[in-house]
């Protein structure tokens, strides 16, 4: 059964409780990832680096 997991944002000086329970789930299943922005799968030193992660449109936007 394949798995995906939706998050809102992923920036890497959010470290809320949702981002937690994000990287707690990945722990225990392989699923595929989206996100409306991501800028964490870029940073050396966050458990999603170099992951692929679905975006949105938002994401190139020059913000």
């Amino acid at each position: 059964m394949k798995y995906a997991l939706v998050h809102e944002w992923l920036t890497p000086k959010a470290t809320g409780g949702s981002e937690l329970v994000v990287q707690e789930i990945l722990k225990h299943i392989d699923a595929d990832l989206y996100a409306l922005i991501d800028f964490e799968s870029t940073n050396p030193q966050s458990y999603l680096y170099q992951r692929s992660i679905g975006t949105t449109f938002l994401q190139n936007l020059p913000f």
